[in-house]
């Protein structure tokens, strides 16, 4: 730990981004929105005048352990939060009906029949090329009430169910993603409650006061801005001394640093 103190003192590291999702052999760690600790890889050890070289095998946590967060359970209902007037429907309840072949028209073809106009298949049992009832074809499609909007062009909707407003998910119902998720439903778009997620179930072992989270098998990072590609997904084997990678927690209040240990990372997708 004290090696990995020192590399964060001298900068001999290369930021990745924040943590999204922590798998160990005992369930799955969820940090929603921005709430996970951001990583780096340590850099290797160069001669000088060489460039630095990321280091998958030591990673490196930056940012204080800030604790597990509540995870949103969803609800049934609307979040009230970031409601905004259904951009879907022009905030009427209704649009034109998506029913296949109706598309508006309020009717679909029903199924083919013999035209029976004058001078047609059905009186003379030939194709007459001049009929304008069928354009020459000898049958007609007999136009059905559209079984979604029922004939009136319309249909309820789908987006708002009528109500001519929808949640976005975003702060203050807005509709440009640059502006983050709601905090309420945390992008959910829906109301629900705080499920807190219990750390305790993952702790493999104790050093001391320090709890031992792990083996950790898998992670999910949200990276840096600009880093390619944006989200990376590690799987993590045991190392050359058979050890997987774990987390170590400082004791002490709620805000405290972490130290990752052991394990070999593999990017999926990566080159080998």
């Amino acid at each position: 730990m004290n090696a990995r103190h020192e590399m964060e003192r001298r900068g001999q590291l290369v930021p990745i981004g924040r943590i999204m999702v922590i798998e160990t052999e005992h369930g799955v760690l969820r940090f929603p929105g921005s709430s996970g600790p951001t990583v780096a890889y340590a850099i290797m050890q160069q001669r000088e005048g060489d460039n630095a070289v990321p280091d998958p095998s030591k990673l490196l946590m930056i940012t204080p352990w800030g604790g597990l967060p509540s995870i949103h359970e969803k609800g049934d209902e609307p979040c009230p939060e970031c409601m905004s007037d259904c951009d879907i429907c022009g905030a009427t309840g209704e649009k034109v009906c998506e029913g296949w072949q109706c598309g508006g028209r309020g009717w679909v073809p029903g199924p083919s029949e013999v035209c029976t106009a004058p001078g047609c298949l059905g009186e003379r049992g030939k194709f007459n090329p001049e009929c304008t009832a069928c354009a020459g074809q000898g049958e007609v499609f007999p136009h059905l009430p559209c079984p979604m909007c029922h004939g009136a062009k319309v249909m309820i909707c789908p987006v708002c169910k009528g109500a001519q407003q929808r949640p976005t998910g975003l702060q203050n119902g807005s509709t440009n993603w640059q502006d983050g998720a709601c905090p309420k439903c945390h992008g959910t778009k829906a109301n629900g409650k705080e499920v807190p997620q219990d750390l305790e179930k993952h702790v493999n072992a104790w050093i001391g006061p320090m709890p031992v989270i792990g083996p950790i098998v898998g992670m999910t990072i949200q990276c840096i801005a600009g880093m390619r590609p944006p989200v990376k997904q590690i799987d993590v084997t045991a190392d050359a001394n058979g050890d997987y990678l774990v987390l170590l927690l400082e004791p002490g209040s709620r805000v405290t640093h972490g130290y990752f240990l052991g394990g070999s990372l593999h990017e999926r997708g990566a080159a080998a």
